[in-house]
C-alpha cells in the first residue's frame, strides 16, 4: 500500500506554522527610580571678553536640564580686572508641578565710572510661574518674593525685600512670528516695613519688538523701551537706586 507524498506550506515561501517565539527572561529587567543629577553635570562653558575702560570684564557661562524637562538651571561667573573683584549668578527651575517652582540668587558689582566707586549687590528671589486660564500660551504669569542688599560707600547698605508679580507675554517662539515677535513683561515689587529695610513700591513695563521686513532671511531690527514708576524712593537713594534697579 502505497503512501501519497506529503507536501509542505500551499504558499510558495512560508513556514507551514510560524517559529516558535523566544523565550524572554522576565528576571533580567530591573525598575529603578529616576535620578536627575547625573544629567545636570555642567558639560560646556561659553566665555565671554568684553574690554572695558582700564580693564577686561570676563565672563562664562552654562546651562543645562535633564531629558523629561523637569530641572534646568542656568549658572554665569565673571571678574572684573578694573575693580579686581568677582560676580556669579545661579538660577534654578523645577517643573515637576503645574506651577514652575523658580529659584535665584546672585552675587555682582556695579562700577561707577564717574567716581569710582563699587556698589555691591546681592539678590535672592524665590517664585511660582505659571499659565494664565483662558489665554493662550504666550502669556505667563510669576508671583514670587524678593530680597537683596545694596552696599554703597555712600551710606549705609540698603536691604529691600517683598512680594512680586510679573505679567508676560511673547510670541518669539511662535512659528508664524518668525522670529520677529513682540515681548512685554509688566512688573511690580511691594518693597515692605522692618527694621533695617527700605520700603517703597516699585512698577516697571519692559516691551520689545523684532522687525523683518526688506531684510535678509537671518536678520532682524530689534527696538526696546523701558520705564519704571518710584514715587515713594527716597530722594538720598536715586543715586544708589535710580538706575536699573529702581
Amino acid at each position: 500500500n502505497a503512501q501519497p507524498p506529503t507536501v509542505g506550506s500551499v504558499i510558495p515561501g512560508k513556514w507551514p506554522e510560524p517559529p516558535a517565539l523566544p523565550n524572554i527572561n522576565t528576571n533580567e529587567f530591573s525598575e529603578e527610580s529616576y535620578q536627575p543629577i547625573k544629567y545636570l553635570w555642567p558639560r560646556y562653558w561659553i566665555p565671554f571678553v568684553y574690554p572695558v575702560d582700564k580693564g577686561v570684564y570676563l565672563q562664562g557661562m552654562t546651562a543645562q536640564a535633564d531629558p523629561v524637562g523637569i530641572n534646568a538651571y542656568s549658572l554665569a561667573a565673571a571678574y572684573d580686572t578694573v575693580t579686581g573683584r568677582g560676580s556669579f549668578g545661579i538660577q534654578y527651575v523645577n517643573s515637576s508641578l503645574p506651577p514652575d517652582i523658580e529659584l535665584g540668587f546672585a552675587k555682582s558689582q556695579q562700577y561707577l565710572g564717574a567716581s569710582g566707586f563699587v556698589l555691591d549687590n546681592q539678590s535672592a528671589v524665590g517664585a511660582l510661574a505659571f499659565y494664565l486660564p483662558g489665554l493662550s500660551k504666550h502669556w505667563r504669569g510669576t508671583a514670587g518674593y524678593t530680597a537683596d542688599r545694596i552696599e554703597s560707600p555712600f551710606n549705609s547698605a540698603i536691604s529691600r525685600q517683598g512680594p512680586l508679580a510679573t505679567l508676560a507675554f511673547s510670541n518669539w517662539t511662535d512659528p508664524r512670528a518668525e522670529g520677529a515677535g513682540t515681548t512685554l513683561i509688566l512688573s511690580h515689587k511691594q518693597f515692605l516695613h522692618g527694621h533695617g529695610l527700605l520700603p517703597y513700591a516699585r512698577s516697571e513695563v519692559d516691551i520689545s519688538q523684532a522687525w523683518k521686513y526688506g531684510l535678509p532671511k537671518t536678520h532682524r531690527i530689534v527696538t526696546a523701551a523701558r520705564a519704571s514708576l518710584a514715587p515713594d524712593l527716597p530722594f538720598g537713594h536715586l543715586l544708589n537706586l535710580g538706575d536699573g534697579s529702581v
